[in-house]
C-alpha cells in the first residue's frame, strides 16, 4: 500500500521559535540540512523545514511569528483560496480538542538515534518509556512539560527477525516503512465522543481501553485511506498527564496487528 500511495504520510511537524536566524545558524554549525538555505517569508514571519529523518522519515519545521494575531503559512507572495469544500458541522466535534501527542514508529536498530535527533532539534527531554516484551515493543515519549504537545517514539526491543517474533512495531515498519503511525485529540467526553463517531460511520482497531480509575481512557481508529494515519482519542482523569497504563498500552499495540 505505500508504495502505490507514496506521498499519504504526515511529513512535518512544526514548532516556533523566538529568532529563526539564530536557531538555522546553530543548527547549521552542527551539520543540520534544511530544504532552503534561509528562511522563508510567510505574510506574518519566517518559516524553514530540515530535510527528512533518515531515522523516522519526518521534517521538523520551525516558525518564527511577527504577531500573535494574524497567523498564516502562505508565502509572503502566495495567494489564498476559500476550501473547495465546507467542514462539516457535527455535534460530537465540539468534544475534540488540541493535539496531544503523535506517535512515530522507528526501527530498534535506531531508537535511540532518532530520539536524540528529535531532542537535539528541540527544546524537549527525555521523559521515559514503557517496555510491552510480550510483542516486542518498547514506547518513548518526550515532551517539554505536562500540557505541552508530546512526541512519542515506538520500536521493537529487538530488530525485524523476519517471523513472528518481531512484533507489530516492526511488521508495520516492513510494510509501511518509518513514518509517523498515529496522532492523538484530547476529548473531556470519550464515551459520547465514540460513540457518535460510530454512528457516523468510523470504525476503530479495539474497544475502548483504561478506565477513569486507572486515570486514562484511549482508541484508535482504523488507518485512514486517504492519509495512512491512525487517529487515536484520549480522555484523562484526575489530572493524569501519563500516556499509557500497563494494560492501556498492551492493547493499544496490539491492536495495531490489524492493520
Amino acid at each position: 500500500m505505500a508504495k502505490t500511495l507514496p506521498n499519504t504520510r504526515l511529513e512535518t511537524l512544526v514548532f516556533t521559535t523566538p529568532d529563526i536566524r539564530e536557531y538555522v545558524a546553530i543548527e547549521k554549525e552542527r551539520g543540520v540540512a534544511f530544504l532552503t538555505d534561509t528562511p522563508v517569508k510567510l505574510r506574518h514571519g519566517l518559516f524553514i523545514q530540515t530535510l527528512p529523518s533518515r531515522f523516522t522519515g519526518n521534517s521538523l519545521g520551525f516558525v518564527e511569528w511577527h504577531t500573535n494575531d494574524h497567523r498564516s503559512y502562505p508565502p509572503a507572495s502566495g495567494i489564498t483560496e476559500e476550501p473547495l469544500l465546507p467542514k462539516p458541522s457535527s455535534g460530537y466535534q465540539t468534544g475534540i480538542s488540541v493535539l496531544d501527542h503523535a506517535a512515530t514508529r522507528v526501527r530498534a536498530q535506531d531508537r535511540n538515534a532518532a530520539i536524540l535527533e528529535f531532542l537535539s532539534l528541540t527544546n524537549y527531554h527525555y521523559d521515559f518509556a514503557v517496555y510491552v516484551k510480550s510483542l516486542n515493543s518498547i514506547t518513548s515519549v518526550a515532551r517539554r512539560k505536562k500540557d505541552d504537545f508530546a512526541m512519542v517514539f515506538t520500536s521493537g526491543i529487538l530488530g525485524d527477525t523476519g517471523d513472528g517474533a518481531s512484533g507489530p512495531t516492526e511488521k508495520f515498519i516492513r510494510t509501511y516503512g518509518t513514518r509517523v503511525h498515529h496522532i492523538a485529540f484530547r476529548t473531556e467526553r470519550i464515551v459520547e465522543t465514540v460513540a457518535a463517531l460510530k454512528a457516523d460511520g468510523m470504525a476503530f482497531l479495539l474497544d475502548l481501553v483504561g478506565s477513569p480509575e486507572e486515570g486514562l481512557r484511549q482508541i484508535f481508529t482504523v488507518p485512514s485511506p486517504h492519509t495512512m494515519l491512525v487517529t487515536e482519542y484520549i480522555q484523562r482523569y484526575g489530572g493524569l498527564d501519563g500516556f499509557f497504563t500497563r494494560s492501556n498500552v498492551e492493547l493499544l499495540t496490539k491492536a495495531t496487528e490489524k492493520q
